[in-house]
């Protein structure tokens, strides 16, 4: 029988070529196994590992011996051994690939993975063996958990923001200092979630710190703080310092020791201190919170006291420049009075002279009556009674030149502006005469009161009554009149217009407000605006504008009847 040469190689060379394709698929497998940077595994169905990667070995520390043939409660604690084999029985249960987030502990710390765990089948369709690829993804948790924490952060950040917007915003609208330092206190208090607290202000004079606005305390702890000195105290160090202090436990600062007793009473550990400092880095004041327990108060949270401290730093600032002002102004006014009544030296003088003359006269007459015996008990009476009540009048006289001279402002009254225009007008009746002004008083009766400061009202109307005297001394061609008018305007507002027919202001009339513009020789530049100044105190409003058809009328307005911002 013959055989085809190349017959049995020809049987032959699929084989081999089948085992050869089959050799590289296993080397391709076995590298790719290897050299996955996944943790890759075999086990088989009674949990035994059959098969670990370089990368499993590598991350548990674990050789090839030391694992082959061991089940997982051999290799990891028992919590985390029944966490694998119960994933792995849900796998064989239900015979198709699974995937589970599983935490193994490693070298470092525990590590997250993504186990896709599958199961093998035999040639006959059976589940032999179970394989596990796990991607560790505890980087990336640790990313997603701080994205998180981040996330938090920022929205708290955002309501704290939004909550300290609309806290600003609405300390806008208070205007009462003490409404406003107790608002702030609240705000630090929840900010810091504190069990008490309390503000000081600085008294320059003394030297101390006084409590303004406190929450939670009581009368023993107030009585022993009411002035603080003393460099011991949180507050007293803060004040020295310049800056926040921090007691953590009174109970292990020494400093604190003389004051344990009154925090022990009061039920506080721990306490913070924040300075109120102006922008010139003088004390303002104090922003203190108390806790029951040891603590210490985050950076965020002392941010955010900071945030409140510096609104009212703001507020307390500007409150001493309105004081400092307003002394300014009061101080001012005074002058502007004191040059005032030099001018009308004369006029004064002839006031007080008037009553003086007839007392001098009286009291003659009744000397010579009684050097002659004539001097009736009738007359005598008569001549006292006169004596008396022109002495009375020199008094008032001096007494309103007292009161107008005064360095303070008086208190608030309701007044009779009326009263006060014939007062004035009876002030300055000698200038009025001398200059030949003619008067024409316009005055509503009955008119409503108005709340204000009698001298600061009277002063007023005598610097403008003055300046129309003065704008009409140039004016020869035609009569020089003065009309002082009083009426309501709109119901609820005063008006009073002093109108002259002398040489007008021009088009510019508000120029005349402004510190220091005069048009007299020796003028200062100030009756004006101090003037402007006074009636604004008083809630109203001051201007000028040209009269018709000659001249300058001023007018002011006032509410009426109601107390008005001083």
């Amino acid at each position: 029988m013959l055989f085809d040469s190349w017959g049995p190689m020809h049987t032959f060379e699929p084989l081999k070529r089948a085992q050869q394709s089959l050799k590289e698929s296993e080397t391709r497998l076995q590298a790719f196994f290897e050299n996955s940077p996944n943790l890759v595994f075999l086990k088989d169905r009674q949990g035994r590992y059959l098969h670990v990667n370089k990368e499993f070995k590598r991350a548990l520390r674990i050789t090839e011996e030391q694992i082959k043939g061991k089940r997982d409660d051999e290799i990891f604690s028992l919590e985390q051994a029944a966490s694998f084999h119960t994933n792995d029985r849900q796998v064989l249960d239900a015979g198709v690939p699974m995937e589970f987030e599983e935490v193994s502990f490693q070298e470092d710390g525990p590590h997250t993975s993504i186990v896709h765990k599958f199961p093998l089948l035999n040639a006959e369709g059976e589940i032999y063996a179970i394989g596990g690829i796990a991607t560790d993804i505890t980087e990336r948790k640790r990313a997603e958990k701080e994205l998180l924490a981040l996330r938090d952060e920022l929205a708290a950040e955002l309501t704290a923001m939004t909550r300290l917007h609309e806290f600003s915003t609405h300390l806008l609208t208070i205007d009462e200092l003490q409404s406003l330092v107790e608002e702030v206190l609240d705000a630090a208090i929840a900010s810091q979630n504190a069990d008490f607290g309390n503000i000081q202000l600085y008294n320059h004079e003394a030297q101390v710190l006084e409590i303004v606005a406190q929450r939670g305390f009581q009368q023993d702890f107030l009585e022993h703080f009411r002035c603080v000195s003393d460099n011991g105290t949180a507050c007293g160090r803060a004040m020295k310092l310049r800056e926040r202090v921090i007691v953590e436990d009174v109970e292990t600062d020494s400093e604190f020791a003389p004051h344990r007793h009154i925090a022990e009473s009061a039920g506080f550990r721990a306490v913070q201190s924040t300075p109120l400092l102006s922008r010139s880095c003088e004390l303002l004041g104090m922003l203190s919170t108390h806790f029951r327990r040891p603590h210490r108060p985050s950076l965020r949270d002392l941010r955010f006291t900071d945030l409140y401290a510096r609104h009212l730093e703001e507020v307390l600032e500007r409150k001493q420049a309105q004081q400092v002002l307003q002394m300014t102004q009061v101080e001012l006014a005074r002058v502007s009075r004191l040059t005032t009544m030099g001018e009308l030296a004369a006029s004064i003088a002839h006031e007080v002279n008037q009553p003086l003359a007839a007392v001098t006269n009286n009291s003659s007459a009744c000397l010579r009556l009684l050097a002659s015996g004539n001097l009736k008990p009738e007359v005598l009476r008569r001549s006292l009674e006169e004596m008396v009540a022109d002495g009375t009048r020199a008094s008032a006289v001096i007494a309103r030149i007292r009161a107008f001279i005064q360095k303070t402002p008086g208190e608030r009254n309701l007044v009779d502006m009326n009263e006060i225009i014939q007062e004035v007008l009876g002030l300055t009746a000698r200038e009025l005469c001398e200059n030949r002004v003619q008067i024409d008083r316009q005055l509503t009766e009955p008119i409503p009161r108005v709340s204000g400061d009698r001298v600061q009202l009277q002063q007023i109307l005598l610097n403008l009554i003055m300046n129309s005297i003065e704008a009409m001394v140039a004016v020869t061609n035609r009569p020089r009149s003065l009309w002082v008018q009083s009426g309501v305007y709109e119901s609820d507002n005063l008006l009073i217009a002093v109108r002259d027919s002398g040489t007008g202001i021009g088009s510019d009339a508000d120029r005349v407000f402004t510190p220091f513009f005069t048009t007299k020789a020796h003028g200062m530049g100030m009756g004006l605006s101090i003037s402007r100044s006074l009636i604004e105190a008083h809630g109203g409003r001051l201007w000028a504008e040209p009269n018709s058809p000659n001249g300058t009328v001023f007018y002011f307005m006032l509410p009426v009847g109601a107390r008005t911002p001083s």
